[in-house]
This record gives structure tokens, sequence and C-alpha cells, in this order.
């Protein structure tokens, strides 16, 4: 009964993000609010700033997913949406894994559909990538997507 969640050291390094870009958009505020002249370089600072940090958080919050496979099915609990969705493997359409190269490293991306959704895990990402991918291989050896 494999259970995937984000890497810690990934959600670390998103929160180190977004508390950088909120400081910097309170430092520019503060510098606003305190010049005599409010230049339109504060501004568009704040707002590009703004704008990065607020849809940086969005993301978090819409796309963190904990994955639970047990039993023929694969549970996707979004905590901060209070949502869960269960797939069974009997609603399985297809699954393929997809090698991706970046500048420097090389990661999978496993991409499973059920007639319901679909689901997408990195081993970039998640934890416990190969026992997601050897459950979803052992319910559905026959259903990969041929290339």
């Amino acid at each position: 009964m494999p259970v995937s969640r984000p890497f810690a050291r990934a959600m670390r390094a998103v929160w180190f993000f977004l508390i950088g870009m909120y400081l910097i958009s309170a430092i520019l505020i503060y510098w606003w609010s305190q010049s005599e002249e409010g230049s339109i370089w504060y501004i568009l600072g704040i707002s590009f700033s703004l704008l990065i940090a607020l849809g940086m958080t969005a993301r978090f919050f819409f796309n963190y997913k904990v994955i639970d496979a047990q039993k023929g099915k694969i549970k996707v609990n979004k905590p901060f949406l209070m949502s869960s969705k269960t797939l069974t493997m009997n609603d399985l359409k297809e699954w393929e894994e997809q090698n991706i190269k970046t500048f420097n490293t090389e990661y999978k991306l496993l991409t499973v559909r059920f007639h319901t959704g679909f689901l997408e895990i990195s081993n970039q990402e998640y934890d416990n990538y190969n026992k997601i991918k050897s459950f979803v291989m052992k319910y559905a050896s026959s259903k990969e997507k041929k290339k």
C-alpha cells in the first residue's frame, strides 16, 4: 500500500521562494509609502512580485495531493481543498511513462488515464514513484499506451 506525497525538499524550496517574494513585496510597499513622489517603478515591482507570489501560492494549494494506492484503488487526497477522489483500476483506460529531459537531468512522468479523470505523478516531485508505478503495472500492465 504505497503512499506518495510531494518531497519535503521541494516543499521547502517553494515555501522559501514564497516567503522571499512576499518579503520583497512588503519592502517595496514600505519604500513606496515612505517616498514622496510615488515612482512607477515601485508600483511595477509590487505588482510583479505580488502577482508571482499569489500565483505560486494558488498553484501550490490547488495542486498539492497525497496519493494512496491500495486494493485495486488509487485515492487522491487534496487536503487544502478538502477533497478526495477514488479511482478504481477497473476504470483505467491507459497509462504511459514519459522520460523528460531538462538541461542537466532527466525525470519520469507517469500519466494514468481513467474514464473519470487522470493522474500525473513524477519522480522529481513525489516520493514512492516506483511503488506507484509498480502498483499500476501490477493491475494494468496490458493497458500501457503504445508509442
